[in-house]
């Protein structure tokens, strides 16, 4: 039986002395004993493995990182993860590969997201140049996961759009646009340029009319 946790990625504090990094996850007693983390070549990897559920259980995990850039982060699981700070990179790989949904602030140059299944990712904040791929690897096909990024503030945006889900998107410049699959991509804002391509029955909506 799989149980679902409420985790939110929040930024540590000023730095140790010594430049130690220390995680620091705040959860209920009966969640901490089946929180599984390791740590190799700078991929910091996060779960949980609970065998029962408990409906009166508060499932909701504090994860305290002292990142001063984070580079990427992959969701694979049940469990919703959101941000509770504002994520500032030059350039960040966000992926969502199961059920579970990504909740996150961000402020970067460029973003890369990509969402499989049926999952949600939930954007918001500034970034300059945004490319979003969704997809259905799995078989037989499934992917009504959706992209919301209506409050994400891009220049130029890129849409690969391979699955049933709807992808929201807010651009300034330039929206290229390409539907391969039965799921819509609306946009929001008003694009200097648009390029629709693609063999898909979704469509290209403006979310403003």
């Amino acid at each position: 039986m799989q149980c679902h946790v409420h985790s939110i990625l929040q930024q540590a504090d000023t730095p140790t002395p010594n430049n130690s990094q220390e995680l620091t996850i705040t959860a209920s007693k009966n969640i901490i004993p089946y929180i599984q983390i390791t740590d190799k070549d700078k991929l910091l990897n996060i779960g949980t493995a609970i065998p029962q559920c408990d409906r009166l259980t508060k499932r909701k995990a504090y994860l305290k990182i002292p990142y001063s850039q984070l580079r990427s982060i992959s969701h694979s699981g049940y469990d919703v993860l959101e941000s509770k700070d504002t994520l500032k990179s030059q350039r960040l790989d966000i992926s969502a590969n199961y059920q579970g949904d990504l909740r996150l602030l961000v402020h970067t140059d460029q973003l890369h997201a990509k969402l499989t299944h049926i999952g949600h990712i939930n954007l918001a904040g500034i970034t300059r140049y945004a490319f979003i791929h969704t997809s259905s690897d799995w078989s037989p096909p499934v992917g009504f996961g959706h992209f919301k990024g209506k409050h994400l503030q891009t220049k130029t945006c890129t849409v690969l759009h391979q699955a049933e889900g709807n992808v929201e998107v807010s651009v300034s410049d330039t929206l290229n646009a390409t539907i391969n699959g039965v799921g819509n991509i609306i946009y929001y804002g008003s694009p200097k340029v648009i390029n629709q391509q693609g063999s898909g029955s979704g469509k290209l909506i403006n979310g403003e009319l």
